[in-house]
């Protein structure tokens, strides 16, 4: 989103400023700060499960196989809701981190001069 601001800021007429703020609460948050939850129930016991056994740990102390076998399912299965979870809360991260509103299509914004 930098970009397309630099973009739009680098083309404008002597005089013409641009200023953007966020409109809205990213779509992970509610109001008061907590996190809605929108992971599957099976989502959310995956990456807690991850988590329990020590997944994300540096080095890593359990590998996809080892955990799935733990819970009852199988790897592939415990892979994909993994990736999925992971997906959902780099979705979240970039909304909460982003200046602007990520479904603003640049072409609609309007220039007040």
């Amino acid at each position: 989103m930098a970009a397309i601001h630099d973009g739009i800021r680098g083309n404008l007429r002597d005089g013409l400023s641009l200023t953007v703020e966020r409109l809205g609460t990213p779509p992970c948050l509610l109001e008061d700060g907590r996190v809605r939850q929108n992971l599957t129930p099976e989502q959310k016991s995956t990456l807690e499960a991850a988590i329990e056994h020590g997944y994300y740990e540096v080095p890593r102390q359990r590998s996809v196989t080892e955990i799935a076998d733990d819970i009852g399912v199988s790897s592939s299965t415990f892979q994909y809701r993994l990736n999925r979870a992971e997906a959902w809360l780099a979705r979240q991260f970039a909304a909460d981190s982003m200046d602007v509103d990520p479904d603003v299509d640049p072409e609609d914004i309007e220039f007040i001069r």
